[in-house]
């Protein structure tokens, strides 16, 4: 069998048990419209593959959100002292809504040494503020990832 430079020859086998099979072959003129064609796949796997990472995304997503975290974590000003006997707000990072427990917002509130204790909080990012001011953010906290540790 002899190719000229612009035939390409497509073989197609099936991998069995480390041994390729070959049962065909198809030979075609490899011009223009191939290129186009060959683009063209690629730009649909490419979305494929997007839609795919999308789909597992929303799927990691969903997981952590069904776990819920408890966070502690300690406050200090500016001057290196503790935010003693403060009520805070928490938001989550995607929304401008306040988290509300029951008919009341999700209100922690500070111990005399600056520590701050939040119980069963589903997975996600989170935003703080002080109650009396709760559009100046303190802080981020939050679990990004379901293996992440701290």
């Amino acid at each position: 069998m002899s190719f000229n430079k612009k035939e390409v020859l497509t073989i197609l086998g099936l991998m069995m048990g480390g041994m390729i099979i070959i049962y065909g072959f198809y030979k075609y003129s490899y011009n223009e419209q191939t290129d186009k064609i060959s683009l063209n796949l690629w730009i649909l796997l490419f979305f494929v593959l997007a839609y795919l990472y999308t789909i597992y995304k929303l799927l990691l997503i969903y997981k952590l959100k069904t776990k819920t975290f408890s966070f502690t974590f300690y406050l200090i000003n500016e001057q290196k002292k503790e935010v003693v006997n403060k009520e805070f707000i928490i938001y989550p990072i995607i929304k401008n809504k306040a988290l509300i427990r029951g008919e009341d917002f999700l209100k922690p509130k500070s111990s005399k040494t600056g520590k701050v204790s939040i119980n069963n909080l589903k997975g996600g990012t989170y935003r703080l503020a002080f109650r009396d001011k709760p559009r100046d953010i303190i802080g981020i906290f939050g679990v990004k990832r379901i293996n992440q540790k701290k």
